[in-house]
């Protein structure tokens, strides 16, 4: 069992909420949209570029509920990775041409 936090479009875990001292992340950017798996009951996948994870809920609702959410934190991740990436290319392109 592991104790998650979705955060940002991130979604941290861990051994438990009192002992976070080995925190790893999922970042759903890029990630395809979360779905129930088609193998396991109360599961669903997370599949990022990097890899796929596979999570159990305790219940069907409590798996939907998941579902729900981690689609729309993956919408918000890549639409402000987008954002921050065309912040990127004004600031440099900006930057190019005051250097000039």
């Amino acid at each position: 069992k592991k104790y998650f936090m979705l955060k940002h479009g991130v979604l941290w875990y861990c051994a438990s909420s009192e002992d976070q001292t080995n925190r790893k992340s999922i970042s759903l950017v890029g990630a395809d949209p979360i779905v129930k798996s088609k193998t396991f009951q109360k599961c669903f996948e997370i599949n990022t570029p990097i890899r796929v994870y596979v999570l159990v809920a305790g219940t069907m609702d409590e798996m939907h509920s998941w579902i729900k959410i981690l689609n729309a934190q993956r919408k918000y991740a890549n639409q402000n990775d987008h954002i921050q990436l065309a912040e990127f290319f004004a600031s440099d392109y900006e930057s190019s041409r005051t250097n000039k």
